[in-house]
């Protein structure tokens, strides 16, 4: 994960958080106004972080960049109204900034070919493996069922998506079973020579 996505990331984990925080506090004290200052800070960071990310935009800048310019002007905004006093437009502009923080945070994990939809997916499909060996790799829902070697070819496109792609993971598989079948001694768990 690059360096801008992975502090990208953070920060808007830091911002959900906070968020959620801040809206079980009391309005107007002292630790609500610490931890709002905290929460655009966050938000400001996640916002201004965007601009280096460019998957959807082939190199551009996209829409969703316009979404991050929106957040920094309403983040700006809210202070503003909260420094004259204006207590109900503060609070609907930051309701909507973390709303949009949430949803976004949505989009990015269920939007297929986003950086988080491919990390959750390639995790599940790894956990998958896994079962499949723990369950001890015999036929039937062990391997067939995930796409291993004795599956149909439609299958096995349909869950590794390139041939490049396949191959890397039935290597994956292969290697995981002897781990499995070397025992906890073995050298091949760790990945050293004569796996």
């Amino acid at each position: 994960m690059a360096t801008i996505v992975g502090m990208h990331l953070a920060a808007a984990v830091a911002a959900v958080l906070l968020g959620i925080g801040i809206l079980f506090l009391r309005r107007g004290t002292p630790r609500h106004r610490w931890l709002g200052r905290l929460w655009v800070t966050a938000m400001a960071v996640t916002a201004a972080s965007s601009f280096g990310i460019r998957e959807l935009g082939a190199g551009r800048l996209s829409w969703l960049h316009a979404l991050s310019a929106y957040v920094l002007v309403g983040l700006v905004l809210a202070v503003l109204a909260i420094r004259r006093g204006d207590v109900s437009a503060h609070r609907r502009q930051m309701l909507r900034l973390y709303a949009g923080l949430v949803i976004a945070g949505v989009a990015a994990v269920a939007v297929p070919g986003r950086v988080l939809n491919n990390a959750f997916a390639q995790m599940w499909h790894h956990e998958a493996t896994l079962a499949a060996v723990a369950s001890g790799g015999r036929g039937g829902e062990g391997q067939r069922g995930e796409g291993g070697e004795g599956a149909p070819r439609a299958q096995n496109d349909k869950i590794g998506g390139n041939g490049k792609n396949r191959d890397k993971q039935a290597a994956a598989l292969k290697q995981t079973q002897r781990a499995a079948k070397a025992g906890p001694d073995s050298l091949a768990m760790t990945g050293g020579a004569g796996a």
